[in-house]
């Protein structure tokens, strides 16, 4: 997740100064990180770290992503520039969520139980989607 928040911080600290987006773009910062906090927490206490180590981590990264976005203020990165670092961003992340929580997952619940949540998650972003519209 670290290596995923280098490009997307860049990004984001590329965007800052566009007031047309600073609005959209921070809403969607957060619901991005709520997500990705919570797979990270439910591994990290699944593991047996104890909530202050966890309190440790959750402050390293997030100095972690206000550093590169100090630095994605400072270099001039052209549309199609931050359209790749996002692309990487997310592919980053699939990756990471594709062989860490879905593959893993396959092993412990029945080939039925894993479509229909597959499906449920889906279902309730493309519902989250139409809604937020």
């Amino acid at each position: 997740m670290i290596i995923h928040t280098i490009p997307i911080s860049l990004t984001v600290g590329n965007l800052l100064g566009n007031a047309a987006l600073s609005i959209s773009l921070t809403a969607s910062i957060i619901l991005h990180h709520v997500p990705e906090g919570f797979a990270l927490s439910t591994a990290l206490i699944s593991q047996g770290e104890r909530l202050w180590r966890l309190f440790i981590y959750f402050f390293i990264f997030s100095i972690f992503f206000s550093i590169f976005i100090w630095f994605g203020q400072y270099w001039a990165l052209p549309d199609k520039a931050q359209g790749i670092l996002m692309g990487i961003s997310i592919g980053l992340i699939a990756t990471a969520s594709i062989s860490e929580f879905i593959l893993h997952q396959l092993q412990k619940v029945s080939f039925k139980a894993f479509f229909m949540y597959l499906f449920l998650g889906y279902f309730l972003s493309y519902i989250f989607h139409i809604l937020v519209e």
